[in-house]
């Protein structure tokens, strides 16, 4: 399996805040079967604790520096926060997209009142590929927006909403998603080795009772293959 949204880089978010934390997820990945994990800090521009792109590509290239025998290979990306500077931003490469390339992780409020498809539509008409972060989580968003939203963006939902660590309702969202092949990806969004962790082999069994293991496969593995696949070029 491959992980496209995780918060294992140290000391930079609300993700693992020490360096051993951060091993111990990487880990648990490996454990399940993960090859690839993307590391997909927060960006929050518009945050008094945000840390800019030069400042985290430097503690990324020392932290792979420092786990280049654990047999995981990482790669650099971020998750973006979307406010009213976001576009303009991240058309002047400001900000950090997933290994350099066109695809880029965006995350709304969770409250939000913003036009999520207009945004998003507006960033792949600018030549990029987003992503949009665990939609099942959005308060406003029905299985219909989230359809439309798909036109200009695929979509990642994470392992928890699956698990219903999230509540009932979300849980009963993701799978509506699924149902109706809304789903690209499935990822941990893992914030620490214990409360937030790497469950994506538990959901993985989940997913593939209920929906089949050609469709549990299609979002847990190939369509992550093919993003790394992509993505590796793009270096």
């Amino acid at each position: 399996m491959i992980d496209i949204h995780t918060h294992i880089l140290p000391n930079v978010d609300d993700g693992s805040d020490s360096f051993e934390k951060s091993i111990e997820l990487l880990k648990q990945a490996k454990e399940q079967g993960v090859t690839h994990v993307i590391l997909t800090p927060h960006i929050i521009t518009n945050s008094s604790k945000y840390i800019g792109k030069e400042e985290i590509e430097k503690r990324f290239n020392e932290f792979v520096d420092k786990i280049k025998d654990l047999g995981v290979k990482v790669y650099l990306g971020g998750e973006i926060f979307y406010h009213d500077k976001t576009y303009q931003q991240l058309v002047n490469d400001q900000l950090i997209t997933v290994n350099n390339s066109k695809y880029c992780i965006i995350e709304f409020p969770l409250k939000t009142e913003l036009d999520i498809e207009e945004a998003l539509y507006n960033i792949r008409a600018k030549g990029f590929r987003p992503i949009l972060a665990h939609p099942e989580r959005y308060k406003s968003l029905k299985s219909s927006d989230v359809k439309l939203i798909k036109e200009n963006a695929q979509i990642q939902v994470n392992s928890s909403s699956i698990l219903g660590s999230h509540g009932k309702k979300i849980k009963k969202f993701v799978f509506e998603l699924m149902r109706n092949d809304l789903v690209d990806y499935v990822s941990s969004d893992c914030h620490d080795p214990k409360k937030r962790n790497i469950n994506l082999l538990q959901a993985y069994n989940i997913v593939r009772k209920k929906f089949g293991e050609e469709y549990a496969d299609k979002v847990f593995k190939k369509n992550q293959q093919k993003l790394i696949n992509e993505i590796d070029n793009a270096e």
